[in-house]
């Protein structure tokens, strides 16, 4: 029985497979909204972001807040690392909401060789599997691939070249697409080189997201896609129109995450003394 992988190599050109969505883009550039608009990119999502059922900082209540009154996002996915509750119960409040923008429930899975982001799922995909494994496991769901901030030397949860080849050589396994605008410290560098070693050799279709632990990080990162629904933009990833786009983290994001976390860390010593 042919595979999805297969339907896609038999409908398009290795030329038509080479990442469309950014064929306009120089080859170390994320596209900005002018672009994005002259080409008939409208819609802006968000697909990688955290709450306080991870290691965000926010409430399900506020991010959905914050998106619907202080963003123009089209679409967001929440994605918590290695859970899914945050994800399922922000689902449900944004049913009983009259929101305007849609949305995804999603997981960052941590693979044995790097982070994966989990679209369109329902059940939560267990970590510290191979990251074959765990894009079977996304796919069995209907779901979408992505792999996060990679290549990035420095971090030990981004996934490296040798890994990325060996994907793209499988016969049996597929990613659907490739976070290529990450606005965290993950991205300081890695984006660049993303981009262009993507559009060199993958042709996967390219995401952007914010990678947001706060609320003012939200957006901060995006795709660029055609239409402005979930469904739209997993059309658009699946035919690798989409596009990556944003800016990097500003300063009081990273002061908010270090004041965040050492009075954590005052907390916890405080529980340990007086235990």
């Amino acid at each position: 029985m042919a595979t999805k992988k297969d339907n896609l190599e038999t409908a398009l050109s290795e030329n038509e497979r080479m990442c469309q969505g950014t064929a306009m883009l120089r080859k170390r550039r994320q596209m900005t909204q002018k672009q994005a608009h002259h080409a008939g990119k409208l819609g802006r999502a968000d697909l990688h972001m955290h709450s306080t059922y991870s290691d965000g900082l926010a409430t399900i209540e506020q991010i959905l807040h914050r998106v619907q009154h202080h963003t123009n996002l089209d679409v967001i996915a929440l994605t918590d690392h290695d859970v899914i509750e945050g994800a399922l119960r922000a689902r449900d409040l944004w049913a009983k909401g009259n929101y305007r923008f849609d949305f995804i429930v999603g997981e960052e899975v941590s693979t044995k060789e790097g982070h994966m982001l989990a679209l369109f799922i329902q059940k939560r995909i267990q970590p510290d599997l191979s990251i074959e494994k765990s894009i079977e496991l996304v796919h069995e769901q209907g779901g979408l691939a992505i792999v996060a901030h990679p290549l990035n030397p420095l971090f030990r949860h981004s996934c490296q070249r040798e890994v990325l080849d060996r994907i793209f050589a499988s016969k049996d396994v597929w990613l659907d697409g490739i976070e290529t605008w990450n606005a965290s410290f993950c991205g300081i560098g890695a984006n660049r080189i993303a981009m262009r070693t993507n559009r060199d050799i993958y042709g996967w279709a390219e995401v952007g997201n914010s990678d947001a632990h706060t609320l003012s990080a939200i957006g901060r990162g995006c795709t660029w896609f055609e239409g402005k629904t979930a469904q739209e933009i997993r059309a658009s990833i699946e035919a690798g129109l989409t596009a990556p786009g944003g800016r990097l983290w500003g300063m009081n994001t990273y002061l908010r995450l270090v004041h965040h976390r050492i009075r954590n860390s005052q907390i916890i010593a405080r529980k340990r003394n007086v235990a």
